[in-house]
């Protein structure tokens, strides 16, 4: 399994280089499928391609990035990507049109076929087996909880959480965790 789970992006050096040790080829050939709950809106449009960027400035080619809009979904082939990266947003949202178009099923056969999944934000919590701030069950790549967008003021609130889930990991923007098979590890800046 291969997970990129981030806080806000690729919004950094060490994230991008996290990313990019994730392939066996050049990043010009991989192929990323970004996925948006959002219409295609020039805001929604504006947030794809700040999301975006990161991929263009590591190497991977614009014409290798393709954006499904699940306001407006089409009939994809996840086969021929090397990536899926789910974008931020409502993860309540997400969860819900993934299930209700049937691309759980196909995101976690990525996922299993030794393939890239890249969270950001809603993307990294629906990873998880469950998602703490609703009721309810997440693609449960990985069994534990992750909180993104940790700010100290939020100590008090990650106490409670950490009596709730046993097993929580905690992401500052600027952070990913990083899982290639067995192994795990948190970007950060400094790393």
């Amino acid at each position: 399994m291969k997970l990129l789970l981030t806080s806000n992006g690729l919004s950094n050096k060490n994230l991008i280089r996290a990313f990019k040790s994730l392939f066996n080829k050049p990043l010009s050939e991989v192929k990323v499928l970004m996925i948006s709950t959002g219409p295609m809106t020039e805001k929604i449009k504006g947030y794809i391609n700040e999301a975006k960027e990161p991929l263009l400035k590591a190497g991977v080619e614009d014409a290798n990035i393709d954006v499904l809009y699940m306001s407006n979904p089409e009939d994809i082939n996840f086969d021929i990507y090397d990536v899926i990266f789910v974008c931020g947003g409502d993860t309540c949202l997400y969860l819900k049109l993934i299930r209700d178009l049937g691309l759980d099923e196909k995101i976690i056969k990525h996922v299993k076929s030794d393939k890239v999944y890249v969270g950001v934000s809603a993307g990294s919590y629906i990873a998880c087996q469950t998602i703490c701030l609703a009721d309810f069950n997440g693609l449960g790549f990985i069994d534990f909880v992750i909180k993104v967008h940790y700010t100290p003021k939020l100590k008090n609130a990650i106490k409670e959480l950490k009596k709730k889930y046993k097993s929580l990991i905690v992401l500052r923007d600027g952070e990913a965790l990083l899982i290639d098979g067995n192994k795990k590890e948190i970007i950060n800046k400094i790393t």
